[in-house]
């Protein structure tokens, strides 16, 4: 997939922050992204309850790490995917970590171009929900579950509903809204000028913990019995058109 026009254009969840109150972005990050936040809870097989948890874009995590976001559109197995993803600037044998990813489907819209403002309103229409799986009208949701190595590429991470047979959950959608930011990470003098969307939305889900590294293209082995549940995740994320 073609990364270069976005390199983190990402931007997760809940609170969105202004760029004026805080300069995130540090061009020594060389990755054009905006503040945003993911905030939730989790509990899988090691939590007696439920773990509160945040992931901020934008910023260098306690590793020195930089989280920016990546959306794309591309042609999967299953039709037209966007993919849309948290990863750091830190790159592992497999590529960049990612921490956090959603990946829809759709048998309306085009894999060979960006979706335009009018699809995107439409697919990401405010109360549309979406079952989890993997398919047209479905969302595969994968999460970095603390303390599992997780150098996954983007379609291959510890954690996703998609491990599950009978994964139980939904995202729905609770806003869009015309976005625009200008990027630091191309030209000093001339910096490109990013126009999307911004995607909110309410995810409560089930996502199949897998213990091993992942490896391309294994995820047979990958399916698992054990559940980790996401409550009240909280997600504001950025696809440019």
């Amino acid at each position: 997939m073609n990364y270069s026009y976005y390199l983190g254009l990402i931007f997760l969840f809940f609170s969105l922050s202004s760029c004026d109150q805080e300069n995130y972005l540090d061009i020594e990050t060389n990755y054009d992204t905006t503040p945003l936040q993911i905030k939730g809870a989790y509990q899988g097989p090691d939590e007696a309850d439920f773990v509160d948890f945040e992931i901020n874009i934008g910023k260098l995590d306690v590793n020195h790490q930089y989280l920016y976001w990546g959306a794309d559109v591309s042609e999967g197995e299953l039709g037209p995917t966007l993919i849309a993803g948290v990863y750091t600037s830190a790159n592992t044998w497999y590529g960049s970590v990612r921490y956090f990813g959603l990946q829809f489907w759709s048998d309306q819209l085009p894999a060979n171009r960006r979706w335009t403002s009018a699809e995107l309103e439409q697919f990401f229409a405010p109360s549309n929900v979406f079952e989890l799986g993997q398919g047209p009208g479905l969302v595969d949701i994968a999460y970095r579950y603390p303390g599992v190595e997780n150098t996954g590429t983007l379609d291959d991470i510890s954690s996703k509903s998609s491990f599950l047979e009978s994964p139980a959950g939904q995202l729905v959608i609770t806003k869009v809204e015309e976005y625009q930011f200008t990027g630091i990470r191309l030209a000093q003098n001339s910096p490109p000028t990013y126009d999307g969307k911004l995607v909110s939305c309410l995810i409560n889900a089930e996502v199949g913990l897998n213990r091993n590294t992942p490896t391309q293209g294994n995820t047979v082995s990958l399916v698992t019995d054990e559940v980790l549940t996401l409550r009240n995740v909280e997600v504001t994320f950025f696809v440019s058109y």
